[in-house]
């Protein structure tokens, strides 16, 4: 695995002190951003200036802890393989008490203007090297369920500048933080995380709105984030754990 360390630094902590979600996913993307297999990949659409652009749909993560403010950080990636058309990739962070966040995450290529995937058939042979096929079974992370009575509103988030990339569409962290709002205008007080799993369904664009529904089954959560015409966007299921005194 390639590793990196950093201090963990007040942008990427939550209002408690502690590393917060948009943190990780921050501290992942400069993990992988070093990694040799990531930035050889990069070369070569550079290199060829093919019209793709990673697209992630999928993540999951398992935290023992969440380090507080000033703690040392290390990341550690690599690539598990592609499935014809996800290519999956797994993290972990570590701070001076051990272990204590890992993830993967399944991503896309797609084409640039229409958004379409590119299969990984149709990569570069030199690409197709660097991102090899899935050694084992294809991992299951699309989160699924459907809207029922059950789910309690949770209020409405409208995409703004501020929420849009470069693609001119919103932010992975962006939703991520419309869950945890939703998650804590239902439930206040939903206990400390313990998992964490959204999966990424249609893309969101400047002014469309997100209404949110939230269910609780026990110390999970169930957030779903649809568009007004009802079309599902976001699913997200969230574990907890009582929160220590």
């Amino acid at each position: 695995m390639d590793e990196q360390t950093w201090l963990l630094d007040d942008f990427n902590v939550d209002y408690t002190g502690h590393l917060s979600l948009a943190g990780i996913l921050r501290f992942f993307a400069k993990t992988a951003a070093q990694a040799p297999d990531q930035q050889a990949a990069q070369d070569i659409l550079d290199r060829l200036a093919l019209p793709w652009t990673w697209m992630m749909t999928d993540l999951s993560l398992a935290m023992t802890r969440l380090p507080a403010l000033a703690s040392p950080l290390t990341g550690a990636t690599h690539c598990l393989g592609n499935d014809q058309l996800h290519i999956y990739r797994d993290y972990s962070l570590r701070d001076g008490r051990g272990p204590c966040v890992t993830g993967r995450i399944a991503w896309l290529l797609v084409e640039a203007r229409s958004r379409r995937p590119v299969r990984t058939r149709d990569y570069p042979a030199d690409l197709r090297a660097i991102l090899p096929a899935l050694a084992g079974p294809r991992p299951a992370m699309r989160v699924r369920f459907r809207l029922t009575d059950a789910f309690a509103p949770a209020g409405d988030f409208t995409a703004d500048f501020s929420h849009l990339d470069m693609n001119r569409h919103v932010n992975h962290i962006c939703y991520i933080n419309w869950v945890q709002d939703a998650l804590w205008r239902a439930f206040p007080r939903p206990g400390e995380m313990t998992g964490f799993q959204i999966s990424w369904l249609k893309e969101v664009r400047l002014h469309e709105k997100l209404h949110f529904y939230v269910r609780r089954d026990g110390s999970s959560y169930e957030v779903l984030g649809q568009k007004v015409d009802g079309d599902p966007c976001i699913r997200s299921l969230i574990q907890t754990r009582p929160a220590l005194a």
